[in-house]
């Protein structure tokens, strides 16, 4: 399982507020994404992508709960790639 998460920081011009996206893969198939204009305005894009870095890490440990329900389990963490330097 990989992850790949980005926001867009003060996309709406109207109301300054990012959108946070994400997908998730388990192998080379998609199975799980989202794409949602955050609630509250960030005041920078660091903080914008470690809101998303949040909501992707929270899907992904609901993933590997649901898979290991499903007796399907990793030996290994799963990694999460990011294009922001400074939140890296």
């Amino acid at each position: 399982m990989h992850a790949y998460s980005d926001a867009d920081h003060g996309s709406d011009p109207t109301d300054r507020k990012s959108v946070i996206e994400f997908c998730i893969f388990l192998g080379d198939s998609l199975i799980s994404w989202k794409s949602k204009k955050q609630s509250i305005v960030s005041q920078s894009s660091t903080k914008a992508e470690y809101h998303d870095m949040t909501s992707t890490t929270k899907e992904i440990v609901w993933l590997r709960w649901l898979l290991a329900d499903m007796e399907i389990s990793f030996s290994h963490p799963t990694p999460m790639y990011c294009d922001n330097q400074s939140s890296i």
